[in-house]
Parts: structure tokens; C-alpha cells; sequence
């Protein structure tokens, strides 16, 4: 048991010089003179504060004109004659305007 004294004393000294630095450190961080902590509970809450709370990710960017969507093209032959170059390879017309057409299988 004789290293128990040496032991406690080097625990008080290091608790008491933290102790010392962390008052220290929010009297220097207050807006004015800071209140004396008059229980244990305030003491402890100086000495270890409570952890912030996690900080969360920012909501997503809004979007404000959403990609416009592609609808399947049914006409077939319609609108407009089979084209030649779609003919000649075995493909079909499909338009998708008054004058836009492409070949497909």
C-alpha cells in the first residue's frame, strides 16, 4: 500500500490543475463575470460539459425545374412515309414530330 499515497497525490494534482485550467478557460470565455458553481453537479458540468449535439448534413438542394422526362415513341409509320434509308437496311420509320424521324428495328 505504499504506492496508494504517491498515487492519490499525483491524481489530486493533475485534477486540481485541469480543474484550475478549465475555470480559467470559460471565465475567459464568458461575457462577463461568470456565476461561482455552488454544488457538485455545476462543478462537474465545468469540469466535463456536456457534448454538443452531432451535427447533421444540410437537407438537399432543391430542384427546381426537374429533368424532363423521355416518353417511349409508339409512332411507327406514322406521320410521315417510310424513309428510304430505313427501308434499305430492314428498319422501320418512327417519327416523333411533324418532320423528325429515325430508323429502328
Amino acid at each position: 500500500m505504499d504506492y496508494c499515497r504517491p498515487y492519490a497525490s499525483r491524481v489530486a494534482e493533475a485534477t486540481i490543475r485541469m480543474t484550475w485550467l478549465r475555470a480559467y478557460t470559460s471565465c475567459l470565455n464568458s461575457e462577463g463575470d461568470p456565476a461561482v458553481p455552488t454544488g457538485w453537479a455545476e462543478v462537474l458540468r465545468l469540469i466535463d460539459p456536456p457534448a454538443d449535439p452531432p451535427v447533421s448534413d444540410p437537407p438537399p438542394p432543391v430542384v427546381k425545374n426537374p429533368p424532363a422526362v423521355r416518353r417511349a415513341n409508339t409512332n411507327v409509320n406514322t406521320g410521315g412515309p417510310p424513309q428510304a434509308l430505313c427501308t434499305s437496311h430492314g428498319m422501320k420509320t418512327v417519327y416523333s414530330g411533324a418532320h423528325r424521324w429515325r430508323c429502328r428495328k
